[in-house]
């Protein structure tokens, strides 16, 4: 487990001094699973559900991005995206980025918008964190919209 220790001073000039112990435990969820939880949230939350699997995909892409070695930045967040299972395969090209076997797209085409959310925050971290800029992803093509592969685009803000 890893300790970070936070000191922080409020406006009013009170010191705080915070501490937070991250662990190294984790937990895997089957693709069908995956599917079928996004299918909750989309049948309760409708197009909202959306943003929340983005920002969760943020906040795990901020921690993929931590590991990554900076001088093999991509190829290592490659590595790690299919160890981890997100993809079967991904090729990082400037600002273009080609998804092969993405968890979130389903085998069989069934929406008529993209819907890997959680990648497409994943990807937007993963990019901020090297530009050290904001920027804008969006999901060109998707799988589950019937194309061969998902294909995403990074724009700066």
């Amino acid at each position: 487990m890893n300790a970070y220790h936070f000191i922080c001073v409020t406006l009013w000039g009170v010191v705080m001094v915070a501490s937070m112990v991250v662990s190294e435990r984790y937990v895997k969820y089957r693709k069908d699973e995956l599917l079928e939880v996004k299918s909750l949230y989309e049948s309760t939350l409708t197009i909202a559900s959306h943003a929340l699997f983005f920002r969760t995909g943020q906040i795990m892409g901020a921690r993929i991005s931590r590991i990554a070695e900076k001088s093999n930045y991509f190829e290592d967040i490659a590595k790690i995206l299919k160890e981890e299972g997100w993809v079967e395969d991904i090729t990082f090209n400037n600002n273009i980025i080609e998804v092969k076997g993405s968890i979130e797209a389903d085998s069989i085409p069934s929406e008529p918008i993209p819907s890997c959310h959680m990648l497409r925050g994943i990807l937007t971290r993963i990019y901020e964190t090297y530009a050290n800029e904001k920027i804008h992803c969006s999901e060109e093509e998707c799988k589950n919209s019937g194309s061969e592969h998902c294909i995403f685009r990074i724009e700066r803000r």
